[in-house]
């Protein structure tokens, strides 16, 4: 048997825990699979890696899903941080927020992993070699079938900024945050930082509490540099920034 032809994606196990897998309908799902499959595995000139232009009618061409049912997927999978979608004068541009992160084996452990630490040099090596038969591959490969004429023009492709404020759970002074976030020299690395930092500051009491009343503004988090703070130690009184536990071992080793 030869080379499969078209590439692959990767499909993380969790995905059948997930809510568009257990609780949605299955016509959601088969068009979060097709969007996941469609997407560029690299930057081809116009489009980066996990993004495609797409129209609603070849989703449900290769689906079979309607028109209304696609776009209550797209408003929901918008809402729920999976894509952002940008128009463009022939159909739209499909951005998958977190393809570079699911689309990484590197990110993914197993539930032998342990038994495999003596074989991970070997493996390394196999990926490596993989790799560059893909890369060789992939410069054989025909680019995507679009109309090749001045309508296709993509308007306003997603930058870190548009990422950052995708994600941040606070709208408000954009321009501020504009003005801030102009000021970050690597914006790229930054905004990788943030989202690790954003999965954890989300779930904490300051953020949480009183609606989220306490969440900075998107250009005080950026100014000050927020994405860079720690989470608080377990059993850290959050009230009055004492550590409980050591107290009451001082207090023991004192009585």
């Amino acid at each position: 048997m030869g080379p499969i032809d078209n590439g692959a994606t990767i499909w993380a196990r969790q995905t059948i825990d997930s809510e568009i897998f257990k609780d949605k309908s299955h016509v959601w799902f088969k068009i979060w699979f097709y969007l996941i499959t469609r997407m560029h595995f690299a930057d081809n000139g116009k489009l980066n890696r996990g993004q495609r232009q797409l129209k609603y009618e070849w989703i449900s061409d290769a689906t079979g899903a309607t028109k209304h049912q696609i776009d209550m997927f797209i408003r929901w999978a918008k809402k729920s941080q999976m894509l952002t979608t940008h128009k463009t004068t022939r159909g739209m541009v499909v951005t998958i927020c977190n393809y570079d992160y699911y689309q990484d084996l590197d990110n993914y452990k197993t539930d032998t992993e342990t038994e495999m630490k003596p074989k991970q040099n070997r493996n390394r090596n196999d990926t490596i070699l993989k790799k560059e038969k893909k890369e060789k591959k992939e410069k054989n490969i025909k680019p995507p079938i679009f109309p090749q004429n001045n309508d296709y023009e993509i308007e306003d492709p997603p930058t870190p900024f548009d990422m950052f404020w995708l994600w941040y759970p606070k709208k408000v002074g954009k321009g501020d945050a504009e003005k801030a976030w102009k000021k970050i020299k690597s914006p790229h690395d930054t905004l990788k930082k943030i989202r690790a930092s954003l999965e954890w500051q989300k779930q904490s009491d300051q953020w949480t509490k009183e609606n989220g009343q306490y969440i900075p503004n998107p250009s005080t988090y950026l100014n000050q540099k927020r994405w860079e703070d720690e989470p608080r130690e377990a059993g850290t009184d959050r009230k009055h920034g004492k550590n409980l536990f050591l107290d009451m071992a001082y207090k023991d080793r004192n009585s």
